[in-house]
C-alpha cells in the first residue's frame, strides 16, 4: 500500500531511487544528454563569439548586429527545454518499475518513451506556449496603457501587470512540470494531462511547490558550483577562446543531464504519485495496471517506514513495517452482539388418552372431551382420476371396434 509522504520522506524517497538506479538512468538518459551536450557546447561558443563581435562593434561606435546572439540564445534554451523534458519522461519508466520492484533496464525506458516521444513534444509546445501567451498578454497590456500617455497610469500597470505575468507563470510551472508523469503514467496526452496535473495540484500547490523548488534549487547550485570548477580549470589551462567556452559548456550541460536532471525528475514522479495517494487513494495495483506490471516481492523496497498512526484510521496490512498488525474491528457499540433466530418449534401433539373403563350408574364420570391438538386425520389414498372414454364411436355399431374374422378359408 502507498501512504501521503511528508517533504523529508519524499526527499528521501527521491534520493534512493536516484543512487539505487543510478547506472540505469544515466545509460537512459545518456542518449538524450550527449546530442545536448554537444548542440549546447556549439551554441555556447557561438554565443561568445557573438559576444565578442557585439563588444568590438560597440567600442568602435558601429551599430552591433545582435541577430547571432540571439539566435545562440534561442538554441540553447530549446534545447535545453527538449533535454529537460525527455529526462523526466524516460526517468518516470524507471521510478514506476522501482515502486513495482522490477528490475528495470535504459532499453525498456527508452522503447517505453519512444511510443510516446510525439506526445512528448506535442506537451512541450503546449506548456511553453503557454508561458509565452502569459508574457505576450502582459506586455501589450502595458503598451496598451503607455498609449494613452498618461506617466502615473502606467507606471502602476507596469508595477503591477509584469509581477502578475511573474506570478502567473511560476503558479503554472508546477502543473506543467506534473504533466509529464500524468502523460507517461497515465496515458493522458496533451491537453488531458495539462488538466489532469491541474487537478492534482489543486489545495497542494504550495507543498508540491515548495518540494520542487527546494531540489531544484540544491541540484542547481551543486552542479553550478562544480561546473564554475571544472570552468576555471580550462580557462586555466588554455586560452579563453570560443572553443574552451564551448568545451566548458558542453561538458556542463552533460553533467546537468546526467546527474542532476534525474534526480529532479525522481522526486516530481514521486510528488505526482504523492498527490494521487493524497487525493484518489492510488495504491500499487493501479501503478502496475498503467505500467503493465505486476508487483514483486521487492516493491517498494526504497519506501520510508513511518511509526506514526495511520493517516486515514483504516488498518494497515499486515506485517507492514512500521505499524502493527491488524486486531480487528470493534463491535459496534450500543447494539448488543447478534445472536441470531431461535429454531422454530412444532406444536406439540397430545396423544389421545386411553378410553376409561365402561361404568355405569350413579356418579359415573362424564366422557372425555376430544383432545386439543388431535392428529390430523389421514388423507385419503392416491388414486390416479380416471380418464374418459375419447375414442369415437363408429358409424352405425358400437363403440367397440368389430372383431378380426381371420383368414379366409382355405388360404
Amino acid at each position: 500500500m502507498l501512504r501521503p509522504l511528508s517533504l523529508g520522506e519524499m526527499l528521501d524517497a527521491g534520493i534512493k531511487v536516484f543512487t539505487r538506479n543510478f547506472l540505469t538512468m544515466v545509460r537512459s538518459v545518456l542518449v538524450v544528454a550527449v546530442p545536448g551536450a554537444i548542440i549546447v557546447g556549439l551554441s555556447t561558443g557561438a554565443l561568445y563569439s557573438s559576444l565578442t563581435t557585439v563588444r568590438q562593434q560597440t567600442a568602435i561606435g558601429a551599430t552591433p548586429d545582435v541577430r547571432p546572439l540571439l539566435g545562440s540564445e534561442a538554441v540553447f534554451f530549446a534545447v535545453s527545454l527538449i533535454v529537460q523534458i525527455l529526462a523526466i519522461a524516460i526517468i518516470c519508466k524507471v521510478v514506476g518499475d522501482t515502486y513495482l520492484g522490477q528490475p528495470t533496464s535504459a532499453l525498456a525506458a527508452l522503447r517505453y518513451v519512444g511510443h510516446r516521444l510525439h506526445s512528448v513534444l506535442w506537451l512541450l509546445i503546449l506548456t511553453n506556449t503557454g508561458y509565452v501567451v502569459i508574457g505576450c498578454a502582459a506586455i501589450f497590456l502595458f503598451v496598451l496603457v503607455v498609449a494613452t500617455h498618461i506617466v502615473a497610469l502606467s507606471i502602476l500597470t507596469g508595477f503591477i501587470v509584469f509581477p502578475g505575468a511573474l506570478v502567473a507563470i511560476i503558479f503554472f510551472w508546477i502543473p506543467f512540470q506534473l504533466s509529464i508523469p500524468s502523460l507517461m503514467l497515465e496515458d493522458r496526452r496533451g491537453i488531458k494531462a495539462i488538466r489532469r496535473s491541474l487537478g492534482l495540484v489543486r489545495h497542494f500547490w504550495w507543498r508540491s511547490f515548495g518540494t520542487i523548488l527546494l531540489v531544484w534549487l540544491l541540484a542547481h547550485i551543486s552542479i553550478g558550483v562544480a561546473s564554475s570548477i571544472l570552468g576555471a580549470v580550462i580557462r586555466a589551462a588554455f586560452h579563453t577562446t570560443a572553443t574552451t567556452e564551448a568545451l566548458s559548456g558542453g561538458i556542463s550541460s552533460a553533467l546537468s543531464t546526467l546527474v542532476i536532471e534525474p534526480l529532479i525528475a525522481a522526486v516530481v514522479v514521486i510528488v505526482s504519485i504523492d498527490l494521487r495517494v493524497r487525493k484518489e487513494g492510488y495504491d500499487l495495483q493501479l501503478l502496475s495496471d498503467q505500467l503493465g506490471l505486476p508487483p514483486s516481492d521487492q516493491a517498494l523496497a526504497f519506501f520510508p517506514a513511518s511509526h506514526t498512526a495511520w493517516p486515514y484510521g483504516a488498518y494497515p496490512p499486515y506485517g507492514h513495517p512500521g505499524y502493527p498488525p491488524p486486531q480487528g474491528y470493534p463491535p459496534p457499540q450500543g447494539y448488543p452482539p447478534p445472536q441470531g433466530y431461535p429454531r422454530p418449534q412444532l406444536p406439540a401433539v397430545v396423544p389421545e388418552p386411553p378410553a376409561p373403563p365402561p361404568f355405569s350408574g350413579p356418579g359415573a364420570a362424564p366422557a372425555l372431551a376430544p383432545p386439543i391438538f388431535a392428529p390430523p386425520p389421514a388423507p385419503p389414498p392416491f388414486q390416479l382420476p380416471s380418464t374418459p372414454d375419447v375414442r369415437a364411436p363408429y358409424p352405425g355399431g358400437p363403440t367397440e371396434p368389430p372383431a378380426d374374422p381371420g383368414p379366409p378359408p382355405g388360404s
